[in-house]
């Protein structure tokens, strides 16, 4: 079983953002690996990780952060701990957007709350917990986890032939696309693109 810490630290704006409110928050206390804190809990835990202690996380492979908890401190601190320790790591606000992904060096999904508290949560913290999540952007995109990120693929590819460069966030951003799908040409790419869309 693999532990996943869910810490947004006003449970009550979780309650009011999940879609059916405290049924779910309810739920999720309830999923087996998925530790949510009590609000005395999550303070002691926020001061120590914004305070660079990381000895609360060690055990967890995925954490699951509303960005508004953390200091500047506590971000790099929970990156360092996530790339040292191949942890996955979920951070979420409301006035986060576009919604990113990278693998390397560990996975991280930075996402709008909107995006985190829909109908697909409780299954994929079930999925998670149970090791049967391949990437934790199957929180946005389900079992079709592929398809968004193999046409992210192919925008990126289309940029380099358009204009020969790229910034180095986007060059980050095709890095970990090789990472997850191997070194791809267009013409691949849009056949695989072109499979899954077929099974949709």
């Amino acid at each position: 079983m693999r532990r996943v810490l869910f810490i947004d630290d006003r449970p009550n704006r979780q309650i009011q953002s999940l879609p059916n409110g405290l049924d779910d928050f309810i739920t999720i206390q309830g999923i087996k690996g998925v530790d949510v804190l009590d609000s005395e809990r999550i303070v002691l835990l926020l001061k120590a990780i914004n305070s660079g202690i990381i000895d609360g996380l060690i055990n967890f492979d995925l954490l699951i952060f509303h960005r508004s908890s953390l200091s500047q401190k506590g971000i790099d601190t929970v990156r360092k701990l996530c790339k040292n320790s191949n942890i996955s790591f979920i951070l979420f606000s409301g006035s986060l957007s576009p919604n990113t992904y990278f693998k390397q060096p560990f996975p991280l999904l930075v996402l709008n709350s909107k995006d985190l508290y829909s109908d697909k949560l409780i299954p994929f913290l079930i999925s998670f917990s149970n090791d049967k999540v391949k990437s934790i952007t199957e929180l946005l995109y389900g079992e079709n986890w592929e398809l968004p990120l193999l046409m992210r693929y192919r925008q990126l590819i289309n940029k380099i032939e358009d204009e020969n460069d790229l910034p180095i966030s986007m060059e980050e951003a095709l890095d970990s696309l090789i990472d997850i799908f191997g070194k791809l040409d267009l013409p691949k790419l849009n056949k695989l693109i072109n499979e899954k869309i077929e099974k949709v």
